[in-house]
Protein backbone atom coordinates (compact mmCIF):
# COMPACT_ATOMS: atom_id res chain seq x y z
CA UNK A 1 0.00 0.00 0.00
CA UNK A 2 1.07 3.58 -0.68
CA UNK A 3 1.64 5.77 2.41
CA UNK A 4 2.68 9.41 2.68
CA UNK A 5 4.78 10.66 5.57
CA UNK A 6 4.00 14.37 5.73
CA UNK A 7 6.58 16.50 7.55
CA UNK A 8 4.67 19.54 8.73
CA UNK A 9 5.76 23.18 8.87
CA UNK A 10 6.70 25.45 11.77
CA UNK A 11 4.06 25.56 14.50
CA UNK A 12 1.61 23.52 12.42
CA UNK A 13 -0.54 20.54 13.34
CA UNK A 14 -3.23 18.57 11.52
CA UNK A 15 -5.48 21.57 12.20
CA UNK A 16 -3.76 23.30 9.27
CA UNK A 17 -5.67 21.18 6.75
CA UNK A 18 -8.97 20.03 8.32
CA UNK A 19 -10.57 19.71 4.87
CA UNK A 20 -8.12 17.03 3.68
CA UNK A 21 -8.44 13.30 4.23
CA UNK A 22 -5.57 11.80 6.23
CA UNK A 23 -6.23 8.30 4.90
CA UNK A 24 -2.84 6.70 4.09
CA UNK A 25 -1.07 9.74 5.56
CA UNK A 26 1.16 9.91 8.64
CA UNK A 27 1.45 13.55 9.74
CA UNK A 28 4.75 14.24 11.51
CA UNK A 29 4.88 17.46 13.50
CA UNK A 30 7.75 19.09 15.41
CA UNK A 31 9.94 17.67 16.98
CA UNK A 32 9.70 15.15 14.10
CA UNK A 33 10.41 12.13 16.31
CA UNK A 34 9.18 8.54 16.35
CA UNK A 35 9.90 8.17 12.63
CA UNK A 36 11.80 4.89 12.92
CA UNK A 37 8.85 3.27 14.72
CA UNK A 38 6.46 4.55 12.06
CA UNK A 39 8.67 3.13 9.32
CA UNK A 40 8.68 -0.27 11.07
CA UNK A 41 4.88 -0.09 11.26
CA UNK A 42 4.83 0.42 7.47
CA UNK A 43 7.64 -1.97 6.53
CA UNK A 44 5.49 -3.65 3.86
CA UNK A 45 4.22 -0.38 2.36
CA UNK A 46 5.64 1.92 -0.31
CA UNK A 47 6.56 5.14 1.48
CA UNK A 48 6.65 8.67 0.15
CA UNK A 49 8.02 11.66 2.05
CA UNK A 50 6.40 15.05 1.50
CA UNK A 51 7.92 17.87 3.54
CA UNK A 52 6.44 21.35 3.79
CA UNK A 53 8.25 24.57 4.72
CA UNK A 54 10.48 24.02 7.79
CA UNK A 55 9.66 20.32 7.51
CA UNK A 56 11.89 20.30 4.41
CA UNK A 57 14.86 21.32 6.55
CA UNK A 58 14.11 18.78 9.27
CA UNK A 59 13.66 15.90 6.80
CA UNK A 60 17.05 16.85 5.33
CA UNK A 61 18.65 16.32 8.76
CA UNK A 62 17.43 12.74 9.14
CA UNK A 63 19.98 9.94 8.86
CA UNK A 64 20.49 8.82 5.25
CA UNK A 65 19.30 5.29 6.02
CA UNK A 66 15.92 6.72 7.07
CA UNK A 67 15.70 9.06 4.06
CA UNK A 68 16.47 6.15 1.75
CA UNK A 69 13.48 4.21 3.05
CA UNK A 70 11.26 6.58 1.04
CA UNK A 71 10.51 5.82 -2.59
CA UNK A 72 10.28 9.51 -3.42
CA UNK A 73 11.20 12.60 -1.41
CA UNK A 74 9.19 15.69 -2.26
CA UNK A 75 9.78 19.23 -1.00
CA UNK A 76 6.82 21.61 -0.81
CA UNK A 77 7.43 25.37 -0.51
CA UNK A 78 10.73 24.99 1.27
CA UNK A 79 14.34 23.92 0.93
CA UNK A 80 17.02 22.21 3.02
CA UNK A 81 19.05 25.45 3.20
CA UNK A 82 16.18 27.25 4.93
CA UNK A 83 18.41 30.12 6.07
CA UNK A 84 20.69 31.78 3.54
CA UNK A 85 20.78 33.17 0.02
CA UNK A 86 18.17 30.77 -1.37
CA UNK A 87 15.79 30.92 1.58
CA UNK A 88 15.18 33.27 4.51
CA UNK A 89 17.90 35.71 5.49
CA UNK A 90 19.22 34.84 8.97
CA UNK A 91 18.64 38.42 10.18
CA UNK A 92 14.96 38.16 9.14
CA UNK A 93 14.58 34.91 11.07
CA UNK A 94 16.19 36.56 14.11
CA UNK A 95 13.90 39.59 13.74
CA UNK A 96 10.83 37.33 13.55
CA UNK A 97 11.98 35.50 16.67
CA UNK A 98 12.79 38.68 18.62
CA UNK A 99 9.45 40.34 17.80
CA UNK A 100 7.25 37.24 17.92
CA UNK A 101 3.97 37.71 19.78
CA UNK A 102 0.51 36.18 19.37
CA UNK A 103 -0.36 39.20 17.19
CA UNK A 104 2.70 38.97 14.93
CA UNK A 105 2.16 35.21 14.62
CA UNK A 106 -1.32 35.86 13.23
CA UNK A 107 0.22 38.38 10.81
CA UNK A 108 2.71 35.69 9.75
CA UNK A 109 -0.16 33.25 9.12
CA UNK A 110 -1.88 35.86 6.96
CA UNK A 111 1.36 36.40 5.03
CA UNK A 112 1.59 32.67 4.35
CA UNK A 113 -2.04 32.71 3.11
CA UNK A 114 -3.26 30.59 6.03
CA UNK A 115 -6.56 31.75 7.49
CA UNK A 116 -7.29 28.88 9.85
CA UNK A 117 -6.34 28.50 13.48
CA UNK A 118 -3.87 26.32 15.39
CA UNK A 119 -4.56 25.50 19.03
CA UNK A 120 -0.88 24.86 19.78
CA UNK A 121 0.48 26.84 22.74
CA UNK A 122 2.17 30.09 21.64
CA UNK A 123 5.17 29.46 23.93
CA UNK A 124 5.73 26.09 22.25
CA UNK A 125 5.55 27.68 18.79
CA UNK A 126 8.11 30.29 19.82
CA UNK A 127 10.39 27.62 21.27
CA UNK A 128 10.26 25.73 17.97
CA UNK A 129 11.59 28.77 16.12
CA UNK A 130 14.16 29.50 18.82
CA UNK A 131 15.48 25.93 18.67
CA UNK A 132 15.60 26.04 14.88
CA UNK A 133 17.51 29.34 14.81
CA UNK A 134 20.03 28.44 17.52
CA UNK A 135 20.78 24.97 16.16
CA UNK A 136 20.69 25.70 12.43
CA UNK A 137 23.20 23.91 10.22
CA UNK A 138 23.12 23.59 6.44
CA UNK A 139 22.19 20.02 5.44
CA UNK A 140 22.66 18.23 2.12
CA UNK A 141 19.71 18.05 -0.26
CA UNK A 142 17.93 14.65 -0.18
CA UNK A 143 14.92 15.64 -2.34
CA UNK A 144 14.19 14.36 -5.84
CA UNK A 145 11.25 16.67 -6.62
CA UNK A 146 9.99 20.08 -5.47
CA UNK A 147 6.70 21.97 -5.60
CA UNK A 148 7.07 25.75 -5.63
CA UNK A 149 4.22 28.18 -4.92
CA UNK A 150 4.28 31.01 -7.42
CA UNK A 151 2.91 33.51 -4.87
CA UNK A 152 4.82 32.27 -1.80
CA UNK A 153 5.67 35.27 0.42
CA UNK A 154 7.75 33.23 2.89
CA UNK A 155 10.13 31.55 0.44
CA UNK A 156 10.65 33.44 -2.82
CA UNK A 157 9.70 31.27 -5.79
CA UNK A 158 12.61 32.74 -7.79
CA UNK A 159 15.09 31.78 -5.07
CA UNK A 160 13.64 28.28 -4.74
CA UNK A 161 13.86 27.79 -8.50
CA UNK A 162 17.52 28.86 -8.43
CA UNK A 163 18.23 26.47 -5.56
CA UNK A 164 16.59 23.43 -7.14
CA UNK A 165 18.13 24.15 -10.54
CA UNK A 166 21.54 24.33 -8.81
CA UNK A 167 20.81 20.96 -7.17
CA UNK A 168 19.50 19.53 -10.48
CA UNK A 169 16.18 18.64 -8.85
CA UNK A 170 13.07 18.72 -11.08
CA UNK A 171 10.32 21.03 -9.87
CA UNK A 172 6.89 22.37 -10.75
CA UNK A 173 5.51 25.81 -10.02
CA UNK A 174 1.87 25.94 -8.94
CA UNK A 175 -0.44 28.96 -8.59
CA UNK A 176 -0.55 29.40 -4.82
CA UNK A 177 1.03 30.92 -1.74
CA UNK A 178 3.08 29.39 1.06
CA UNK A 179 0.02 27.61 2.42
CA UNK A 180 -0.50 25.10 -0.41
CA UNK A 181 -3.80 23.48 0.54
CA UNK A 182 -6.02 25.83 -1.39
CA UNK A 183 -4.45 24.45 -4.55
CA UNK A 184 -3.90 20.82 -3.51
CA UNK A 185 -7.15 19.17 -2.48
CA UNK A 186 -5.66 15.89 -1.32
CA UNK A 187 -2.25 14.57 -0.34
CA UNK A 188 -1.99 12.15 -3.24
CA UNK A 189 -1.90 15.10 -5.66
CA UNK A 190 1.44 16.04 -4.12
CA UNK A 191 3.00 12.81 -5.38
CA UNK A 192 2.48 13.69 -9.03
CA UNK A 193 2.47 10.76 -11.43
CA UNK A 194 3.27 7.50 -9.61
CA UNK A 195 2.10 5.22 -12.45
CA UNK A 196 5.55 3.73 -12.98
CA UNK A 197 6.53 3.46 -9.33
CA UNK A 198 5.69 -0.21 -8.83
Amino acid sequence: MKWIFFFNGWGMTEEAFPHLSLEQVEVINYPYDGIENLIKKHENDTLYAVAWSFGVHYFSKLPTEIQNRFHRKIALNGLPETLGPYGILPKMCKFTLDTLSPETLLAFYKNMDFHGSISKNFIDIREELDFFYKNYQVPENPFDFAWIGEEDRIFSAKKLIRYYEKEKVPYRVFPGGHYPFRYFQNFLELLGDTTNDF
